[in-house]
This record gives C-alpha cells, structure tokens and sequence, in this order.
C-alpha cells in the first residue's frame, strides 16, 4: 500500500493532469468555433446567394449582373475577416508572452517600489542590536534553509556563526544583512523590523562580506565600494 506522501504526491500530479486537460480542452473548443465561424462566413454567404439570388433572377425579380455584382462584392468579405483572425491571435500571444515577463519579473515577496527607492528625510545610525524570533527562510521548492532561528545580537560584540555546508550559516548571515527576505517569522534591528525599513537606510548602515568574492570589470575603487 502506497504511504500517505505518494497518495498525496499523486493526488496533486492528477489535479495539475486534469488542469491542463481542460485548459488544452477550452482551447480547441475556440479553436474550432473559430474555425465554424470562418468557414461559415467564406461559404454559407454564397449558398444563399446562389440558391435566394438564383430565385429571383429565375422569377424575374433580380438582374443577373446585380447578383453577379453582390457574388464578387462577397469574396472580398473574407480578407478582412482573415486579417481580423490573424490580429486575434497575434493580441493573444502577446498577451500570453506579457504575462509570462510579468511573472517573473513580479515574484511574491517582491519589494514594493517606494521602500525600494524612497529616499528619507535623514537616515540615522544603527546601533547593530539584532533580534530574531522564529526565522525562517526556505528555497523555492519549500525547503527550509533556516529553520526558526531565534536569538539577540547586542552591539559591539563578535559574533560567530559556525555549521556545517548547507546548514544554512551562510543564509542568516544574508538575511541579517537583508540580501535575503525570510519567510517567516521576525528580525528586527534597533526594535524595527528589518524588512520594513528604507533600502536607504539598511544599504548605507549594515554591510556584508560573504564566503565568496566578486571581482567586476571595473576599477579597483569600484570593486572596494
């Protein structure tokens, strides 16, 4: 008997199975009444004037030329129609396409613009008084990197951070110098939460220097800076 995890490993594998199979199936189904519409227009229009034009010519109520006139005025019917086709499906990739960058460029956490490039009226100093209660951080598949960290940094003091690879001493050290937003849980600097302050304000007051060096195709000064 499969465990509780496979059960529910295959219960959402079937859920995003069904989701693309209506999904795929609304698309064929305005594929196809497209389609309907189209054919109906290029050959439903000439059968009834064929066959009603026909009628009348016979009964003497319609000049031929006048039908030969409508007949050829009804072939030019389909170009713009084409054209309109093809202007639907072209709006309806792009859209696609613009909702596609929007997603990524927008992903949930995202900084809001004004915190981001606010400028306050002065920006004060830190004491570097660090406290964090239930921290937590974790990856993109929901794996935690830091698993509910709590503990109080006073000013002035060396502080050393010591764990295995991966064990996530690398990440808290990120999420104390707000490289990383946690997912969880507080940080506060000064009794402010971290999160909320100014990017003016944590960029200028609070560095980092991590494991691993950059060097950019610059100058010297600019590297250091």
């Amino acid at each position: 008997m499969p465990s509780s995890a496979a059960r529910l490993e295959l219960a959402e594998f079937s859920n995003r199975l069904n989701d693309i199979f209506f999904t795929r199936y609304k698309a064929y189904l305005w594929k196809f009444v497209i389609k309907f519409i189209n054919n109906t227009v290029n050959h439903l229009g000439p059968f009834f004037f064929y066959s009603v034009g026909g009628y009348l010519v016979i009964q003497g109520e319609l000049e031929i030329g006048t039908l030969v006139a409508v007949l050829a005025a009804n072939k030019d019917l389909a170009a713009p129609w084409k054209e309109l086709l093809n202007f639907y499906q072209r709006r309806a990739d792009a859209a696609i396409k613009y909702d596609q960058v929007i997603e990524q460029f927008e992903p949930m956490g995202m900084m809001e613009a004004d915190q981001q490039l606010g400028e306050p009226d002065t920006v004060n100093s830190l004491s570097g008084k660090f406290s964090a209660s239930g921290i937590r951080l974790e990856d993109e598949t929901g794996h935690a990197l830091v698993d509910s960290a709590s503990f109080e940094l006073e000013p002035g003091k060396t502080v050393a951070i010591v764990g295995a690879g991966g064990s996530g001493k690398d990440q808290l050290g990120m999420l104390l110098s707000r490289l990383v937003v946690g997912t969880g849980g507080s940080l506060t600097v000064d009794g402010e939460a971290l999160d909320k302050l100014p990017e003016a304000v944590s960029g200028r007051r609070i560095g980092y220097v991590g494991p691993t060096a950059y060097i950019f195709s610059t100058s010297v000064r600019d590297n250091l800076t």
